[in-house]
């Protein structure tokens, strides 16, 4: 029996609308993306997601990414954790909605939106010059999100300041870095490495995708699970049960008034433009406008 959070089939419900949307903008716009991860996983051993899976991710070239994401800022339905290129690597994308989550299981909730992450591959030249140097700007990138690396602080650093600071290295890396040629010159690397691995991998691995069913809907995955096989070995056989863990610890029913003042106010917290006072309320609202779910019945 599997650890998931209280209201993991509501969380789910919430991840298909948006998946179905993100799926939808890529189809009618002919830009190629794929499941990627646990997700990806989800799609091949149980048709639709891991049972205590609370997240989404897809995966997509740094171009197309780009792409994409003028295309969700134009659009109404969706919400961005950032709007610049100067705060992450990846993009989490959000609706309105009125299931949140909550990072703690306690008197007062901190609450976030039901996601889906959205993370942009890099094409790396094939020579040790162009790895190493790759290998570099994902620990600086590792660095600057999630304050660790796996190279000497000071080498970060030092390079950080040759790029003229934080805003100026995530924009060269954001937007310009990783768009190379498709051909055989070229090796694909996710952009850091938590969640990841510090390696590189061929282009083949995801230059083609293929349609299948995941829960009510089609999506794309690799055509081939090469990718999976190299990063997770046998993807098939599931996890010890102690390990099948969701990582939100509580799931709660926000009220309808209140919902796109989350929604706008959330982005804010990402983008630092909270004042003290905001902080204040919106914590405020979180307790006051929301109830825990209990005891619902995970239908997987």
């Amino acid at each position: 029996m599997s650890l998931a959070v209280d209201g993991i089939n509501l969380i789910h419900e919430k991840m298909l609308v948006i998946l179905k949307k993100i799926d939808d903008l890529c189809q009618k716009n002919n830009i190629p993306y794929f499941l990627d991860g646990g997700s990806c996983i989800g799609a091949i051993r149980h048709k639709g997601f891991i049972p205590w899976d609370d997240d989404i991710d897809i995966s997509l070239f740094k171009e197309d990414y780009l792409r994409l994401l003028e295309l969700i800022k134009n659009d109404k339905d969706f919400y961005l954790y950032f709007d610049d290129f100067s705060h992450h690597c990846c993009s989490f994308v959000y609706c309105k909605s009125d299931i949140w989550q909550s990072v703690n299981d306690s008197y007062f909730p901190n609450l976030y939106p039901v996601k889906l992450d959205i993370r942009p591959i890099n094409r790396v030249k094939n020579t040790p010059e162009a790895i190493s140097e790759n290998y570099l700007y994902r620990n600086i990138a590792e660095y600057l999100l999630f304050n660790k690396s796996e190279l000497p602080v000071e080498e970060i650093i030092l390079k950080i300041q040759e790029f003229g600071g934080k805003d100026n290295f995530l924009n060269f890396y954001n937007k310009e870095y990783g768009i190379l040629p498709k051909d055989d010159n070229v090796v694909l690397a996710h952009p850091y490495l938590t969640y990841s691995k510090p390696v590189t991998f061929p282009l083949e691995f995801i230059s083609s995708t293929r349609r299948v069913p995941f829960e009510n809907i089609e999506v794309s995955i690799p055509k081939t699970d090469e990718m999976l096989r190299y990063y997770y070995g046998d993807y098939m056989v599931l996890p010890p049960e102690n390990e099948q863990i969701s990582y939100s610890k509580a799931v709660y029913r926000v009220s309808r008034g209140i919902q796109n003042y989350l929604c706008n106010l959330y982005q804010k917290v990402h983008m630092k433009q909270l004042t003290f006072i905001d902080k204040l309320i919106l914590r405020l609202f979180m307790f006051l406008f929301s109830k825990k779910v209990k005891n619902v019945e995970v239908s997987k």
